[in-house]
């Protein structure tokens, strides 16, 4: 039978125990230091991406690499890309290897080699519209704006021309031009608004307009020019706001109806869609707006006696690719809520995230909204929200542009009457036929009900193999109809 331990033996089981506790306390601090660091150097410009949204191959290979962008290395460095003239020109913070090893570090060693997966829930074809598509009208899709009109005339800008599709089937080209048409607006029964874009591709050169079409001269001419990548120009009361996106630069505008005198409301970029209704209840409208680069999110702004107030209500970090935003009440409690879609996935990681998808977050009356529901769809880009079956709860139509099933990159979800934010969910037969960038929904053959249209536009950046690609030039499907079964 073993004697007492001697003391030598209890000390050498102390100190090995506070060796483990200092260590554990040691890596504890380099974490809670590398945090402090990265909120401060990383959290400045956007919400702070947490590690485990992106792998770590993702982290090392683009992301740590396109965030040496925005720093100015103090003297040599070890790390390849800090030393690149390149970069050096773009950066504007100071940086040092010790404080980048803490960054790397806090990325590199809290993030999955893979990220979880998440299996697409729609198993049957949606039977509630009848599908038509449109080949041909743009040589390839390529399609950048659209809009329904009264007449059910559907404009379609594509290869920097104009295209009128009347009845569904005659096609003509209204307009040659050398604009990158962004959004179409009918201004009068003659006149057509036309946002230029200057180029698709990111930038910050103010080389974009809004031009007025006339119809029955078939002449353009310039309204306003040097616009920051406007994409969208929307008409409430007498003025038109534009959604200058830009790229690191970027406005939101209002525009004088009469004059077109404009004046810039919020500098930021990534201003996108823009909603006006009384948010809180409180008998004053609030304009509700979307941004989607940099401090991305939803801001509500309020003009008073000249001055503009506004503020980030909801906010998302940038991986979660902030890309469209749309209004309705959809728990029938009489407040307006938000429905948005995440999927934006054409920067520097582009692989599938289980966070995409569509969000809805109600209003509680006060203007607070709370994320209440989530549909996972890889790559969701574009939504609309509306009563398609006409059991006066409100359906979503959600489309992606970076799908990762193609088969399943237009969806329908139907509220349920008898359990209201529950949905089932469908998808289009035909969404395999194009790539759809744009949508639009309108009453577009006068029966009563709302139909939708979407447009195709095949290049940029994707995943999708050589002979997905080549099937959607060989079919080249410029537009799908979406045409309403429901009879009111």
């Amino acid at each position: 039978m073993e004697g007492p331990l001697r003391p030598s033996v209890f000390s050498s089981v102390a100190l090995l125990m506070g060796l483990l506790l200092i260590c554990i306390q040691c890596r504890d601090d380099d974490h809670a230091r590398a945090k402090k660091i990265v909120t401060s150097q990383c959290g400045s410009c956007h919400v702070l991406p947490e590690p485990q949204s992106l792998t770590q191959d993702v982290w090392q290979k683009n992301i740590l690499p396109q965030m040496s962008f925005y720093y100015q290395w103090e003297g040599q460095s070890t790390y390849p890309y800090a030393n690149q003239s390149f970069y050096r020109k773009k950066a504007a913070l100071s940086m040092n290897d010790r404080t980048w090893a803490l960054i790397e570090s806090y990325y590199l060693d809290n993030s999955p080699v893979e990220l979880v997966e998440r299996e697409e829930s729609a198993q049957q074809v949606q039977t509630r519209f009848e599908e038509i598509t449109l080949t041909n009208i743009c040589g390839m899709p390529s399609i950048t704006a659209m809009l329904i009109d009264e007449d059910e005339t559907i404009y379609c800008a594509c290869n920097q021309a104009l295209v009128s599709i009347s009845s569904l089937s005659h096609v003509d080209t209204i307009l040659v031009t050398k604009s990158v048409i962004s959004d179409i607006v009918r201004q009068n029964p003659e006149e057509l608004l036309l946002l230029n874009i200057g180029e698709l591709g990111p930038h910050d050169i103010a080389k974009g307009s809004l031009n007025v079409f006339d119809e029955q001269t078939g002449t353009e001419k310039p309204l306003l020019s040097q616009l920051y990548r406007p994409v969208e120009i929307n008409h409430i009361d007498s003025s038109y706001y534009i959604s200058e996106y830009g790229n690191l630069k970027g406005r939101f505008s209002s525009v004088n109806q009469e004059t077109f005198d404009r004046s810039t409301l919020i500098e930021l970029p990534g201003s996108y869609r823009n909603y006006r209704f009384d948010i809180d209840q409180d008998g004053a409208d609030e304009t509700l707006i979307q941004f989607s680069q940099s401090l991305e999110g939803v801001y509500v702004m309020q003009e008073s006696a000249g001055e503009i107030d506004y503020e980030r209500i909801i906010s998302f970090p940038p991986e979660y690719g902030f890309s469209d935003l749309d209004t309705a009440d959809m728990n029938r409690d009489g407040y307006v809520d938000l429905i948005i879609t995440n999927g934006d996935n054409a920067d520097f990681s582009p692989i599938d995230k289980p966070y995409h998808g569509l969000r809805i977050y109600l209003n509680d009356g006060a203007g607070h909204f709370e994320e209440s529901y989530f549909y996972p769809m890889y790559g969701a880009t574009q939504l609309k929200v509306n009563d398609y079956n006409g059991d006066g709860y409100q359906d979503v139509i959600v489309s992606s542009f970076f799908p990762r099933d193609i088969s399943k990159s237009i969806v329908l979800l139907e509220q349920s009457a008898e359990q209201p934010m529950s949905f089932d969910d469908t998808y289009m037969e035909h969404g395999q036929t194009g790539r759809w960038l744009v949508m639009e929904d309108g009453d577009i053959d006068h029966d009563g009900d709302v139909d939708l249209v979407l447009s195709s536009f095949v290049a940029g950046p994707t995943n999708q193999k050589p002979s997905v690609l080549k099937a959607w030039l060989d079919e080249s499907v410029d537009v799908l109809v979406l045409k309403n079964r429901h009879v009111r």
